[in-house]
């Protein structure tokens, strides 16, 4: 009977232990689409696992992550060659918002679809279209001549009364036009749904025509 009865418990608790082992926490609570809170032009950060890994996959950046489970936080690194910066993701159990630490900054994500994700890459493409600057310009200053941006080809140009015609180059990291007066690097980008800014962050809003 005793014997029994300590078989039973061997297996018993067996059991419990392979359960509990199962259900240890492995970070794919961590796994889907996550975009910064009320920031509509940010693309969506990514975590995905391959196998048995897990990766932060962010705009030309994939990287590897690690759960730790004793403060059941998600780890990763990223490096440009010369320095390297840890990125601490802790997954807050109340809220279900994932606050994003990197040194002594910190962001807090919110979770979106796969779809809306999808959407949300397309409607900043969109945003961030060069096209969009071609057009009259006009600012709030009364002596201030409007300009043009025209697009010849491939090859951007500002048109204006004073500087005359003046290729730009389009910087599609930092979303913004830049062309050269002398020595001196001017800058134009987007601010709204029809204004630009820049030249001392003076707002420039489309002319009607």
């Amino acid at each position: 009977m005793i014997n029994n009865l300590t078989f039973k418990t061997i297996i018993t608790g067996s059991i419990i232990w392979l359960l509990s082992s199962c259900s240890q926490p492995t970070g794919d609570n961590y796994i889907g689409y996550w975009v910064e809170k009320d920031k509509k032009l940010t693309e969506a950060v990514e975590i995905r696992k391959d196998g048995q890994k897990l990766y932060l996959i962010a705009e030309n950046i994939e990287v590897p992550a690690s759960y730790n489970k004793e403060d059941k936080t998600l780890k990763a690194e990223i490096s440009n060659g010369l320095a390297t910066v840890a990125i601490v993701m802790n997954l807050q159990e109340e809220t279900g918002m994932l606050k994003v630490s990197m040194g002594n900054k910190s962001e807090e994500m919110t979770r979106i679809s796969k779809e809306e994700a999808e959407q949300r890459k397309t409607y900043i493409a969109s945003y961030y279209n060069p096209d969009f600057f071609v057009g009259g310009w006009k600012s709030d200053v009364a002596q201030e001549d409007p300009f043009n941006i025209i697009k010849e080809g491939d090859t951007y140009y500002y048109v204006g009364s004073f500087l005359g015609k003046k290729a730009m180059k389009y910087d599609e990291k930092n979303h913004n036009f830049k062309y050269q007066i002398g020595f001196t690097t001017l800058t134009l980008r987007r601010s709204g749904d029809n204004e630009i800014t820049g030249n001392g962050n003076r707002v420039y809003r489309k002319v009607k025509r």
